[in-house]
């Protein structure tokens, strides 16, 4: 697939002077006009156009952090002017309102603002997604930006030259670009000449627009068409850019999914996808791929050369000045062991959470769930008689979350002979032991059969009719037994049928391949030998059972519609979460694995347990 190297684009920015505010300094500004640039690149000159459909311009940067700069530099906090107010896109243009800061400092670059001696100004542009719309037999090549991004606005003393060539300045940065070749047949030229109709007349911008469809390779007749139904030239624009889009087929996006302002930005999660994807044997994406040889140094190497610090030789005193020199480093290890830890939990998550609702605690205090009953049954008015109220039962359990942690380590020896198999190791048996916990905890809160609010325990043959003793072994007749049991459980309101389908069979270890024989569809010879089951339950095995009893199963309804057990997260904690710190009595770096999870019971009705035989 061919490849091209793209400058980051600097946009020409015209001011409305007359329209400032001097109370508020602020002044607005058009900052693209939509015009076809010509632009310079690595293979020679092209043609840019960035469309105005507002689905393909992403403008919030520019409204939440876009900022008002001194020559595209960030450096330093005097290089900041002011902020841009509000962008917005408004008749195919781009315009926005910027408001001077008022810093002394500034005031002068503000008045001449004012007075049109500052008149040059340009945006800062960042292109995500290209399509090739390159008409057939031109050697000049044309894109069109169809996913990206303005992020700031900067006065200069000389302009991004609109018409050809780029900005170029210190520190000029550039986009490798994947691009997939136009159809063929597609973008067929149109004549050289541009002919002039008695049109002109009548539209005033008639001649522009048969410019405008000559340089995107149209033919004359769509500008005819344009000029015929007396658009504006900024209507003109977005029409040929959607047809242009249109005609133009496959979209490219850039070889790195974006174009960064700063190296630093996103640097650690690429490091750390590559780092891990070492030990995963999950490929990387094309923005991780070029560290994946690198030794563990290089990454220290390359987080301290990104902040600004001195790199020395030596692959030992990098790894230490990257542990306490600089935050990138120890981040990018902690995001190394948050994705092999997140990998082996996600993996070995345990069976039984299937039957429990999850939900969220905004706090470790107690959480109570609240249930309304039935809404009460229509009873039949008589004529002139009275329409009477009736009331909803309501029940409410409770439980909390608590914190489970523990710490690993890895050395510091470790990091310097670039050997992370036991980093990794650890990692993913920390993942693994954080699943297993939060199927233990479930289990064990579901063997021991708890006493609810209404003083009863879970499973009660006599106020909750759902349990089943003395038990009975798995078969067709006694899980017909217990499905008819769930169906005919009532609401709260002691009358109501709820009519819950069981949805799983729960079993321990020992009880699995029972069970699978009755899950199993078989061809049977007579009405009498026919298994209802298959398809209608769905088995889960959770060797902890076993622990609590060899022959109990269990059946459970839907838990997003008769939840029975619920777990819950901290919000915002969901899962296991790491964080680490630099080892000071042990050389090498800590890491923490945390959970914040709880485990409750809501309600019986959707579950039944039969103690088997």
């Amino acid at each position: 697939m061919e490849k091209i190297k793209l400058h980051r684009e600097r946009l020409a920015v015209s001011f409305a002077g007359q329209q400032a505010d001097r109370e508020k300094r602020t002044i607005p500004l058009t900052w693209y006009s939509g015009e076809t640039v010509l632009r310079h690149g690595w293979d020679g000159n092209y043609n840019l156009t960035f469309s105005m459909d507002p689905a393909h311009v992403q403008l919030g940067r520019l409204n939440t952090s876009g900022q008002l700069l001194d020559s595209h530099s960030d450096y330093r906090l005097r290089d900041i002017l002011g902020v841009v107010e509000r962008a917005w896109i408004e008749g195919g243009k781009g315009k926005a309102i910027v408001r001077f800061s008022e810093r002394d400092e500034v005031t002068p670059i503000w008045n001449d603002v004012q007075a049109g001696i500052i008149r040059n100004a340009s945006m800062g542009v960042a292109i995500y997604k290209l399509k090739d719309v390159t008409a057939k037999d031109e050697a000049t090549k044309s894109y069109l930006a169809i996913s990206w991004e303005p992020s700031e606005v900067s006065l200069v003393a000389v302009p991004a030259d609109s018409g050809a060539g780029t900005f170029k300045g210190a520190a000029e940065e550039f986009c490798e670009c994947e691009l997939v070749p136009a159809t063929a047949g597609e973008g067929e030229s149109m004549s050289d000449t541009v002919v002039n109709t008695g049109s002109a007349g009548v539209n005033p911008d008639a001649q522009s627009i048969r410019n405008l469809v000559q340089l995107m390779k149209l033919e004359p007749t769509f500008g005819d068409k344009l000029i015929a139904q007396s658009v504006t030239l900024d209507a003109a624009r977005v029409q040929v850019i959607d047809e242009v889009a249109r005609r133009a087929g496959p979209e490219i996006r850039t070889a790195h999914g974006e174009v960064t302002r700063d190296h630093r930005e996103g640097l650690v999660e690429r490091l750390s996808e590559a780092l891990a994807c070492r030990y995963n044997a999950k490929p990387p994406s094309d923005a991780a791929r070029e560290f994946m040889g690198a030794p563990i140094s290089e990454f220290a190497r390359e987080c301290l050369r990104t902040a600004g610090m001195r790199v020395p030789r030596q692959p030992a005193e990098i790894i230490r000045l990257g542990m306490h020199g600089t935050s990138d480093f120890p981040n990018l290890l902690t995001g190394t062991g948050q994705r092999l830890l997140l990998d082996a939990y996600n993996a070995a998550s345990p069976a039984i959470k299937q039957v429990a609702r999850r939900s969220t605690v905004t706090d470790f205090r107690v959480k109570a769930v609240l249930r309304l009953g039935e809404a009460p049954t229509l009873v039949k008015v008589p004529e002139t008689g009275e329409v009477t109220h009736g009331t909803r039962a309501e029940m409410k359990e409770s439980y909390r979350a608590f914190t489970y942690g523990r710490i690993f380590s890895i050395s510091r020896e470790a990091l310097v002979n670039d050997d992370l198999s036991a980093f990794a190791d650890f990692a993913r048996a920390f993942g693994v032991a954080a699943a297993q916990l939060e199927g233990t905890l479930l289990v064990d809160l579901l063997a021991s059969n708890p006493v609810m609010s209404d003083g009863k325990q879970l499973f009660d043959a006599t106020y909750h009719a759902n349990l089943v003793n003395p038990g009975t072994a798995i078969s067709v007749d006694n899980l017909s037994i217990a499905r008819t049991m769930t169906r005919l459980q009532t609401g709260l309101d002691g009358t109501t049928v709820l009519d819950i389908p069981p949805r799983y069979l729960v079993v321990p270890a020992t009880k699995e391949t029972l069970a699978e024989a009755y899950l199993t569809s078989i061809q049977a010879a007579t009405a009498a030998d026919v298994n209802p089951f298959p398809g209608k339950l769905t088995l889960v095995v959770d060797g902890h059972l076993d622990g609590k009893s060899t022959t109990a199963w269990y059946l459970f309804g839907d838990p997003n519609l008769t939840p029975v057990l619920e777990y819950s997260y901290l919000s915002g904690a969901e899962g296991v979460q790491v964080d680490s710190r630099a080892g000071w009595e042990q050389l090498g770096q800590e890491f923490r694995a945390i959970l914040d999870y709880g485990v409750g019971v809501l309600d019986y009705r959707g579950a039944l347990l039969n103690l088997g035989a």
